[in-house]
């Protein structure tokens, strides 16, 4: 008990730590009517699979470790190495030093870069926290499956914050990570098309594959989230015409709470969109799950969703929530 009690507040701390990151991306909370708590689905836990773009991505990769016996891949669009916001935990600790670490793009913040001994820490760190117990076997990771994106027009988070990425899960996943640099996308979620409004998702207002801002949607020829689903799951049915399944919120209180069962003063209570077609499933679900950031959230909260759900279907028996 008093391990699992550790284990949730290092998990806490970790992903406190990525919300410093989070908080800097202007974190707005999208303000809709009260939901429901998250019901019951069918789901084979050992085949999680957890992705997002810019805060979410450090968020996917916080989870991804400290959970990593359900976790079966990760994908990240740019983002950074896990514990990057730690770096600075013993020594001047200010959310000014860690965007102009963890992001390096606001010249606001002139860039501090992620050095070798930083990257040594980085996993040094997990290897403590795994052997006090307070996050899963670090020796889960090499079985991981691994996503990583940025597109080289990126402005907000540069190429040596996903590289320290790249550099993290190469120690422990080796051949298993997919590193994609090769695109002249700006910070974004990557899709092949741009919606045109008519039976499918709701317009952008601008698809320019090198633009950053706007919904953070770009379309650069490049099925991103259908290319990062089958490298994480395997193959993929072909991409559907019409999306399908349900689109629903759910309170997130209930997953927000201290060791004491209080509710955390970081926790705030924001609806996420999910979709979930595990009830149509003729066998066991797997979930993947898709963490946005922050500002495509609080502008447009089911744009992001609708807009990926249009991508691909995974093979039969599979679930995909975004």
């Amino acid at each position: 008990m008093k391990n699992e009690k550790a284990r949730a507040t290092a998990a806490r701390q970790t992903i406190v730590a990525g919300c410093v990151l989070a908080s800097s991306i202007v974190c707005v909370p999208y303000a809709a009517q009260a939901a429901q708590p998250l019901k019951a689905y069918d789901v084979k836990l050992d085949e999680t699979t957890v992705s997002g773009v810019s805060s979410g991505a450090y968020m996917a990769v916080q989870f991804a470790v400290a959970y990593s016996s359900i976790v079966k891949g990760v994908g990240a669009t740019a983002g950074g190495p896990y514990f990057c916001a730690g770096t600075f935990l013993n020594r001047d600790f200010t959310t000014r030093r860690v965007i102009a670490h963890c992001m390096q793009g606001d010249p606001s913040y002139p860039a501090i870069a992620i050095k070798s001994a930083d990257a040594a820490g980085f996993i040094r760190h997990v290897q403590t926290l795994s052997a006090r117990g307070d996050i899963d076997p670090v020796e889960n990771l090499a079985r991981q499956r691994v996503w990583i994106f940025h597109g080289y027009n990126d402005g907000l988070v540069k190429k040596p914050v996903t590289d320290a990425l790249y550099a993290f899960y190469a120690h422990y996943a080796g051949t298993q990570v997919f590193y994609k640099d090769n695109l002249r996308s700006g910070h974004a979620q990557i899709i092949d098309y741009c919606p045109s409004g008519t039976g499918g998702p709701p317009p952008l207002q601008n698809c320019d594959c090198g633009v950053t801002g706007n919904e953070y949607i770009k379309n650069c020829g490049y099925d991103a989230a259908g290319v990062l689903l089958q490298h994480l799951l395997g193959d993929l049915h072909d991409k559907i015409a019409t999306p399908h399944g349900d689109l629903a919120t759910f309170s997130q209180d209930e997953f927000a709470l201290d060791s004491l069962g209080r509710k955390s003063a970081a926790a705030i209570p924001w609806v996420r969109p999910a979709m979930y077609t595990c009830r149509r499933a003729v066998r066991r679900c797997s979930l993947a799950a898709f963490t946005s950031h922050c500002t495509d959230a609080a502008r447009t909260p089911t744009r992001s969703a609708t807009a990926l759900q249009n991508t691909r279907d995974i093979t039969s028996g599979r679930m995909r929530t975004t």
